[in-house]
């Protein structure tokens, strides 16, 4: 996680709790990528430079993490890579995840909590493959409860400080405060945790 601080790290108070969700679902990861390979006799087939998922898939996530991404974009990355980005956000032409850039994640410290789990075993996938439905056998099924525990570190930020009543509420909170990354028509993180708070107040008068 070292390559996510900098002088500015401390004046961001929302950043650890996302950074906590990040490990959260690093470690469930880790656990399920370890019963999987003992069960299939064969590690992951995704290697660096394989990004055929990123770019054909339309990821979901919510405000806060959009929100980090942008936070590394504007603090980590170098300008050309980071322009380039934002040339890939406000062309709606573009397919697939913005981030995705020759192949690699230009924000790949701060990626989204769906893509710190996607994992494919078999083969690498091919060109404009989406392996959720061509050999869904073939893709890591990630153990929930890590997922849902990242997130509720996460409902803090998105104005929602009461108790969670059960993990299938939890669920239904996640799909009402996500959507695709370009659908948030934001880039600024502060502009963006406003959004989160909003859809965090919207999805739990929803609920209720």
């Amino acid at each position: 996680m070292s390559q996510v601080h900098s002088s500015k790290f401390h004046s961001h108070r929302w950043l650890p709790d996302l950074l906590k969700a990040h490990a959260l679902v690093d470690g469930g990861t880790k656990l399920a990528l370890r019963q999987e390979k003992a069960l299939r006799g064969q590690a992951p087939a995704c290697a660096r430079g394989c990004g055929q998922c990123c770019a054909h898939r339309q990821v979901a996530v919510t405000a806060v993490e959009l929100a980090g991404a942008m936070w590394h974009l504007q603090e980590r990355v170098e300008p050309g890579l980071a322009g380039q980005v934002m040339e890939r956000l406000n062309d709606p032409r573009a397919m697939g995840c913005p981030f995705l850039v020759e192949q690699a994640c230009a924000v790949y410290p701060m990626r989204f909590l769906t893509c710190r789990q996607l994992f494919v075993f078999g083969r690498a996938c091919l060109a404009g493959e989406d392996p959720w439905r061509s050999r869904r056998v073939d893709v890591l099924t990630p153990l929930e409860q890590f997922t849902l525990r990242a997130f509720a570190r996460l409902l803090p930020l998105h104005g929602i400080e009461d108790e969670v009543p059960s993990p299938a509420f939890l669920k239904g909170l996640l799909r009402e405060v996500s959507a695709p990354v370009r659908a948030w028509g934001e880039t600024d993180p502060a502009g963006l945790l406003l959004l989160a708070r909003s859809a965090g107040f919207q999805a739990r008068a929803k609920a209720a």
